[in-house]
């Protein structure tokens, strides 16, 4: 349990404070201490503005529509954790991808669509070999006309943006979204 509150107070960037572990320990008996879970909503924490107390609740708030409106029928993201059991585990990690999701599309509404082909990219294709290097030398081998939308954010004219390419991987990494 230290550990994983330990965790949670790392990736967050929160101070430790008695009021805080009370509520970090509501959110790590949810999420029954699994580290992912943890991780995401640390990122969730450490990207939000406002007083602690503030986070806590905007966080429980929407913590509760995700879990009142879940994935579609079909999904197996639900696992009930017993007769009585009031949470349900795998739902509470699906929430906190979700929150840290939907920060990534508050912060950068108009870059979403490239974020969603970059995720859907790195989901399906081995991220070891899914390098900036792939992406520039496909721009390079097509005429403009042919780029998918998505790609032409990376490009200003001719030339290949390395940082704008680099900031959309870090603000991935930021909301936790790729490693």
């Amino acid at each position: 349990k230290a550990e994983a509150c330990d965790l949670f107070f790392m990736r967050s960037g929160l101070r430790r404070t008695e009021k805080a572990l009370k509520e970090v320990d509501k959110i790590l008996d949810r999420l029954e201490h699994h580290a992912l879970g943890i991780d995401f909503t640390g990122a969730y924490f450490r990207n939000r503005r406002g007083s602690t107390e503030t986070m806590f609740a905007e966080y429980e708030r929407r913590r509760l529509k995700i879990m009142e409106n879940p994935p579609r029928p079909g999904h197996s993201y639900r696992k009930k954790l017993g007769k009585n059991a009031k949470d349900d585990t795998a739902l509470n990690i699906f929430a906190s991808i979700q929150l840290s999701y939907e920060q990534l599309g508050r912060d950068h509404e108009e870059a979403m669509p490239v974020y969603e082909h970059m995720l859907t990219l790195f989901a399906f294709l081995d991220k070891q070999t899914l390098t900036e290097r792939v992406f520039e030398a496909s721009c390079r081998k097509m005429k403009e006309p042919m780029w998918p939308d998505w790609l032409q954010f990376f490009v200003d004219g001719e030339s290949w943006e390395h940082d704008i390419f680099g900031d959309m991987l870090k603000h991935l990494q930021d909301k936790l979204l790729i490693k």
